[in-house]
């Protein structure tokens, strides 16, 4: 985390307000995405996860540079969120329209993000998303 740390000080400077969340993958052998839906889970961490150090600012923009992508992910919630196939910020969208539907955003933020998301059903938990409420 202190590389991430580093990288978001380097790109936006110090600040009072910066926050870092790390959100461990996790595994549900008894049915995926089960626990938002109501259902019963038997998730288990892993010794892996998506970590984020970030800042809020005072628009409605969210600037995210990924460590493990070449491209820095940069829109407005107030706008339509176009989804890019193949793109990783596509995620980051989706994630805010997620929460756009239960909750009013009043901030946007910096931030920088690493992790790896190997395919085959592992998800980051869903407190990372709600660091953005």
């Amino acid at each position: 985390m202190s590389n991430l740390m580093a990288t978001f000080i380097a790109k936006y400077g110090q600040s009072d307000t910066i926050r870092k969340v790390k959100s461990p993958l996790r595994i549900c052998p008894i049915g995926a995405h089960s626990d938002y839906q109501g259902g019963r889970v038997t998730g288990m961490t892993l010794d892996a996860s998506v970590d984020m150090v970030y800042a809020p600012r005072e628009d409605s923009y969210l600037e995210i540079q990924s460590e493990d992508f070449p491209d820095t992910e940069l829109f407005s919630y107030g706008h339509d969120l176009e989804y890019i196939p193949g793109f990783w910020g596509s995620y980051i969208r989706g994630a805010v329209k997620a929460l756009q539907e239960d909750h009013v955003l009043k901030v946007g933020l910096n931030a920088v993000v690493s992790g790896k998301l190997p395919i085959g059903g592992l998800s980051p938990h869903q407190r990372l998303l709600q660091q953005l409420i």
